[in-house]
């Protein structure tokens, strides 16, 4: 009975043994892949040289407020012996006083906004032209190169 128990254990310790040095490698196989990983993929920058750069230009529609001003008529009741509509001064109520017309007629200067459609043109960057190991190529930019060779990184990886 005793070997019997034995041998059962010895096949649950097996067992646990194989399953604890399965989590082991591949929990080492996954931290030696994170350290190779690197050496197997290498870059390095080269220099070519820039042989033409344009401008990479775009023209987007706009629509541009702007003020318009101009004279505008109003129409103002007038009452007997001065206007209510406005607060006006002695002048102005001796004047009221005078005119037997129902309304009077005022140009007042009004502004309001109106908006034109324009094209702007909008620049996206440089398409830089460049010649590297006697090949050309072309790259994009944000700002435009400075001098006459651009600076590539080039990456080379293991597969």
């Amino acid at each position: 009975m005793k070997s019997v128990k034995k041998q059962v254990s010895d096949q649950v310790g097996v067992q646990v043994w194989d399953q604890v040095w399965d989590q082991v490698m591949k929990k080492t196989t996954l931290v030696m892949a994170l350290f190779l990983l690197p050496s197997m993929v290498s870059a390095e920058t080269l220099e070519g040289k820039i042989i033409d750069v344009q401008a990479l230009i775009r023209n987007k529609q706009v629509s541009i407020p702007y003020q318009k001003c101009g004279l505008v008529e109003k129409v103002v009741p007038i009452t007997t012996g001065a206007n209510k509509i406005y607060n006006s001064d002695d002048i102005l109520q001796r004047l009221f006083k005078t005119v037997t017309a129902p309304t009077a007629k005022f140009y007042v200067e009004e502004c309001h906004t109106e908006h034109r459609d324009e094209t702007q043109s909008v620049l996206e960057g440089y398409l830089v032209t460049y010649v590297l190991n006697n090949v050309i190529y072309q790259t994009r930019t944000k700002v435009r190169p400075e001098s006459n060779t651009i600076k590539i990184k080039v990456s080379h990886e293991i597969q």
